[in-house]
């Protein structure tokens, strides 16, 4: 599976379109477009050049060719660049909701042949401020992938891996091998692990700072059953690994009957990805990174939207 984020120019047309009518006066964005040679004003330019693309190419556009027609990954790593200066908002859930009707609702009027579940280059989600794709997976069940993958290569490949994994697993009829559920709290306590082995001795106190980090870019209804979810999550790895019966915690027998649950799954994937797409924020919020973005815009993005 692909994993790299590529998305129509419409995608990107909204997301400057609801910058610069929700936030083009934030001063942390405003000093994020000054220090790569932007100014407020080039919000509403970007929006109109990705919206001159988008409409010159949707004739073009059909089930088949959609995602063929997508703009490279360096349009999406640059927006998530931008989006994350927006960190300080909490929750970025009603500007993803938002984006994604606005896409949605252009494309019923634009492209009215097209199906739903519409094409991965139509599927943006904004999780903590990073800009990523909803990846098209057979099941109830939905996870996303980053513009930008963490610099960490061990918890990249993890992550990746992860992805791959529930991918699989969704394919499968429930109910689930339990190895294939059990693997998901294995894989995912590792990836915590690394993302703060800077800062943490192990998972547990990995998870626990996550945990607070990201609190705050969880939706309320969300935020309670994550932490209930994320407070036994050690345990019941600890459980998953070691078997025989402890009196300091549940007995294996009853943790497998749990994580075999769609819920359990499903809390699962929308924590570990909340912790990887708050590593990029993180790294895009890291004053070293601004330099690698200077002048990407005028050497670079622009000239992916001339129309020939």
């Amino acid at each position: 599976m692909e994993m790299v984020c590529r998305f129509s120019p419409l995608v990107f047309a909204e997301i400057y379109h609801i910058l610069n009518d929700q936030f083009a006066s934030f001063k942390p964005l405003l000093s994020r477009l000054e220090n790569n040679g932007l100014s407020g004003e080039w919000l509403l330019e970007a929006e109109q050049n990705y919206r001159e693309k988008w409409e010159s190419i949707i004739p073009e556009v059909s089930q088949e060719t959609a995602n063929s027609l997508a703009l490279s990954d360096d349009h999406a790593e640059f927006a998530s660049f931008l989006l994350a200066s927006l960190e300080s908002q909490g929750s970025s859930a009603d500007f993803s909701t938002l984006l994604i009707s606005r896409v949605n609702s252009q494309v019923k009027e634009s492209c009215p042949t097209l199906s739903f579940p519409l094409p991965g280059s139509f599927q943006p989600e904004i999780i903590g401020w990073t800009l990523g794709q909803r990846l098209q997976i057979p099941g109830a069940l939905r996870t996303a992938i980053p513009a930008l993958m963490p610099y960490d290569e061990d918890a990249r490949e993890a992550f990746m891996g992860l992805v791959n994994h529930f991918y699989v697993l969704q394919e499968l009829p429930q109910p689930w091998p339990e190895m294939m559920c059990s693997s998901l709290y294995w894989r995912g306590y590792g990836i915590a692990e690394a993302l703060r082995a800077d800062t943490c001795q192990n998972g547990n106190e990995a998870i626990r700072q996550l945990q607070a980090e990201c609190n705050r870019f969880f939706e309320d209804g969300l935020r309670q059953r994550i932490n209930r979810h994320l407070n036994a999550f050690g345990e019941k790895r600890n459980t998953l690994s070691h078997v025989a019966k402890s009196p300091n915690r549940a007995r294996f027998v009853e943790v497998i009957a749990a994580v075999c649950q769609e819920e359990e799954v499903d809390l699962t994937m929308k924590a570990i990805t909340q912790f990887v797409f708050r590593e990029v924020t993180k790294q895009m919020n890291d004053p070293k990174s601004s330099n690698a973005y200077n002048d990407r815009w005028d050497n670079a993005l622009r000239w992916d939207l001339e129309i020939y």
